[in-house]
């Protein structure tokens, strides 16, 4: 739960930093994202982006924001 609440507040931050032409990019979003997450998440990051690469598609930070 205090995973899908920090998500969350990155989600609310980045929409602020917009809301003022200050949004970073979909790029350095999902590096905030991703490396912000505990350990126990790489297995599931690791998968996410070899999958991404593979499909070539690019990953969006809605996606992996995303509540399951």
């Amino acid at each position: 739960m205090q995973v899908q609440m920090h998500l969350e507040s990155l989600s609310k931050m980045q929409e602020q930093l917009t809301g003022m032409g200050a949004g970073l990019t979909d790029t350095d979003l999902n590096t905030i994202i991703l490396g912000s997450l505990p350990k126990l998440y790489h297995p599931l990051i690791n998968a996410m982006t070899m999958s991404a690469a593979h499909a070539k598609v690019s990953l969006e930070p809605a996606k992996i924001i995303e509540p399951t």
